[in-house]
């Protein structure tokens, strides 16, 4: 479970980095209903667990999308499910974490850490 929160937020983070000053949908659609799923394997090429992203609505200025994730285990068993935000703003793009963290458990994260050289 410590891995998959781990290489969600690394994910996110990830895209973020890679969708700075580039239109936001190369990171997260924007179409209303679109389902992303993504498997994560363990060296022996296993299904180790899933993250699942339903885009469920966008903003009426079209520049924020409220996405709904889950994290299942290999069975399919949803781990852990929360919402947050995602938007460009003068060409930069911003996921509002805030729902994440609390959503997970304090000792599930203890000692990750962000460093970023900008």
């Amino acid at each position: 479970m410590k891995k998959s929160i781990i290489l969600t937020i690394s994910l996110l983070m990830a895209g973020a980095f890679a969708a700075s000053a580039q239109d936001c949908t190369l990171f997260f659609p924007q179409k209303e209903g679109t389902k992303l799923t993504y498997a994560n394997y363990s060296k022996p090429g296993k299904v180790d667990s899933y993250l699942t992203y339903l885009i469920k609505n966008k903003n009426s200025d079209q520049s924020r999308i409220t996405i709904e994730a889950e994290n299942l285990n290999a069975k399919g068993k949803s781990e852990l499910k929360y919402e947050f935000d995602a938007w460009c703003e003068d060409g930069s793009f911003y996921i509002d974490m805030r729902n994440m963290i609390s959503s997970m458990q304090v000792k599930d994260i203890e000692g990750f850490k962000i460093e970023t050289n900008d």
